[in-house]
C-alpha cells in the first residue's frame, strides 16, 4: 500500500472515531486491510500533524490540525508588520531619550565644572 493511500485512510478515521491510543489506531487500520507498525503510523501522525487534543469525555483524543485560512495567515502576516514597526518606533524614542539623557549629562558636567 502506497504512504498516500495509507494517509487518506488514516485522516478518514480520525475524522469519523474518536481514538485516543496509536494501538486503537493500529486496530482500525488492521480492519481495514492496513498492516503498519507502530513506528511507521507515529511518522504518519507528524506527516499529517495530527496531535492529541481533549475530546467530550475528557479524554486525549487525535485530532488532524487545520492548516490556517488565508484569513489568519493575512492576519499573523499584519501582526508580524505591527510588531516590526513598533520596535523600530521604540528604537528611535531610545535613540532620541539616549540623546536627552546625553546632553543633560553635558549640562550638568559643565555647570559643575564652573561651580567648582
Amino acid at each position: 500500500m502506497k504512504k498516500s493511500e495509507r494517509h487518506a485512510i488514516i485522516e478518514h478515521l480520525i475524522r469519523t472515531h474518536v481514538i485516543h491510543t496509536q494501538e486503537e489506531l493500529l486496530a482500525l487500520l488492521k480492519e481495514n486491510g492496513v498492516t503498519a507498525t507502530q513506528a511507521t503510523i507515529s511518522r504518519d501522525i507528524r506527516d499529517l500533524k495530527i496531535v492529541k487534543s481533549i475530546d467530550a469525555s475528557g479524554r486525549a483524543s487525535f485530532q488532524q490540525l487545520q492548516s490556517e485560512s488565508p484569513d489568519v495567515q493575512s492576519e499573523t502576516q499584519h501582526l508580524s508588520q505591527l510588531t516590526q514597526d513598533v520596535v523600530t518606533k521604540i528604537g528611535a524614542l531610545l535613540g532620541i531619550v539616549c540623546k536627552m539623557v546625553m546632553n543633560c549629562t553635558r549640562s550638568i558636567l559643565v555647570t559643575t565644572s564652573w561651580v567648582n
